[in-house]
């Protein structure tokens, strides 16, 4: 297990991490219902995910989370509610398990956009406020 700077990782692909932090940064429990309905999401009551996130800023962060190294980028594969809870408290450094593009099981899906299966289905009010949290905060535009 190693530890790599929180702003190496690439989180443009995973609009997912982005919105847990937004909910969590902005206790916005209405967008967390609302994505959490959506088919492709673990129902996840947002108290667990609030605990969650009081214990990671409380007691740090205990389970690595796996990344991939790709041409010279660091993706992350799983733990996205940690990784979440990690960016909403403002920790700089993730423990990570690193795996490479050789020993993956899945295939690669190159997609950069808000247009994630994630998001399918949430309110126009919902999009643009995250679209808004990630302009301000991040300067990512969509």
């Amino acid at each position: 297990m190693k530890q790599v700077d929180m702003s190496d990782i690439r989180f443009d692909y995973r609009e997912d991490i982005l919105f847990r932090e937004y909910v969590l940064r902005h206790n916005d429990k209405k967008a967390w219902k609302e994505f959490c309905n959506l088919h492709s999401n673990r129902k996840v009551k947002y108290g667990k995910l609030f605990n969650f996130y009081k214990s990671i800023k409380a007691k740090g962060q205990k389970v690595a989370v796996f990344i991939l190294l790709r041409d010279g980028n660091i993706y992350p594969l799983n733990g996205a509610t940690r990784l979440g809870c990690l960016r909403a408290t403002g920790k700089e450094h993730v423990k990570v398990k690193v795996i490479t593009k050789e020993k993956m099981t899945r295939k690669w899906n190159h997609s950069f956009s808000l247009c994630s299966h994630h998001f399918t289905g949430l309110s126009p009010d919902t999009i643009t406020k995250f679209k808004n949290f990630l302009a301000d905060v991040y300067n990512y535009e969509y």
